[in-house]
């Protein structure tokens, strides 16, 4: 049996059996202000906790907003970083993405190489997407990322925003790639608004797929495992 990787999120492990199986790719999709890149960066403060170094890898904001969002919740990155804990990284990596792509990841496999991460996040992949030139480069180079993150034996989380309208989901091709899928969507009842998480699959691995309710906290996201959503589901 694999270890479990903690993800230090309130509930969350408990939904997931224990823990992300290391070694694992999870994507963690839902539309914008419904918590993932909370739950990213608690995963990965988790890591700094327990020891184990991370990379963020950001391609929305560059890293002095992560450190700042991150500090509202009483996360130091920046000390992280300082002791080689952590490495932030943003979109730059990818200066002439499509060339550095094509070559096994370029800057990015070298800072596997010599870092050696035990923790991965990505934050977004919908924007990682938009780096290729064709829908044929895409699907090649989402596979080699998995194929990247899993010689490295990186435990990942990748966040997607999507419209998700529970229960209709749009399903893309990092559903599919992932050896894990949870979705986060709002549920609404005129002008009340809940966050809620679903975590739909963990291949190999027995979860929890009951939808539960959360809140994000000044300390980060709380997941209430003994709770039903409040606001009648369409």
């Amino acid at each position: 049996m694999k270890k479990l990787v903690k993800t230090g999120v309130v509930g969350l492990d408990e939904l997931l059996g224990g823990g992300l199986p290391e070694g694992s790719v999870v994507v963690l999709s839902g539309p914008p202000g419904v918590g993932k890149s909370t739950i990213a960066m608690q995963y990965i403060n988790q890591g700094a906790i327990e020891g184990e170094t991370g990379i963020f890898l950001s391609i929305e904001n560059n890293a002095s907003d992560v450190i700042e969002y991150a500090s509202s919740f009483g996360w130091d990155f920046l000390k992280q970083q300082e002791e080689k804990k952590l490495l932030i990284l943003d979109r730059t990596i990818f200066t002439d993405a499509e060339m550095q792509l094509s070559r096994d990841f370029g800057a990015l496999k070298d800072i596997l190489d010599d870092m050696r991460p035990k923790r991965f996040v990505v934050d977004s992949v919908t924007l990682f997407d938009f780096l290729f030139r064709d829908d044929i480069s895409r699907k090649m180079n989402m596979m080699k990322f998995v194929e990247l993150m899993k010689k490295h034996s990186c435990t990942v989380i990748m966040t997607l925003k999507q419209p998700e309208d529970f229960p209709t989901l749009i399903y893309t091709d990092w559903h599919f790639l992932a050896d894990g899928l949870i979705v986060m969507f709002w549920n609404r009842n005129r002008a009340e608004n809940e966050r809620c998480i679903w975590t739909v699959k963990l291949r190999g691995h027995a979860i929890d797929t009951n939808i539960r309710p959360l809140k994000i906290t000044d300390k980060g996201l709380v997941i209430y495992t003994n709770d039903i959503p409040s606001i009648p589901q369409r």
